[in-house]
């Protein structure tokens, strides 16, 4: 599961509204209950290493490159805009 626990509610309803899954009024813990279950549904392709990963839209790609720069740093996520 990505660190969605990680993101603010707004970057998980950027991330709802870029995969086209309905957030209107869901809690933090339901947006990510969606988003996980989204996740289970989606297409895979292979990256560079082999390993299968999930295809995004340009909206979801720009979320998890963000995730994945406050995982690695430990800082404040860069503004998604």
């Amino acid at each position: 599961m990505p660190a969605y626990s990680k993101c603010t509610v707004v970057q998980l309803r950027d991330l709802c509204e870029s995969r086209g899954i309905e957030h209107r009024g869901l809690l933090k813990s339901q947006l990510i209950e969606a988003l996980c279950a989204d996740d289970v549904s989606a297409p895979v392709d292979a990256d560079n290493n082999g390993e299968m990963m999930p295809i995004l839209s340009p909206g979801a790609q720009r979320v998890r490159n963000c995730m994945i720069y406050f995982l690695r740093s430990g800082n404040h996520p860069p503004t998604m805009l």
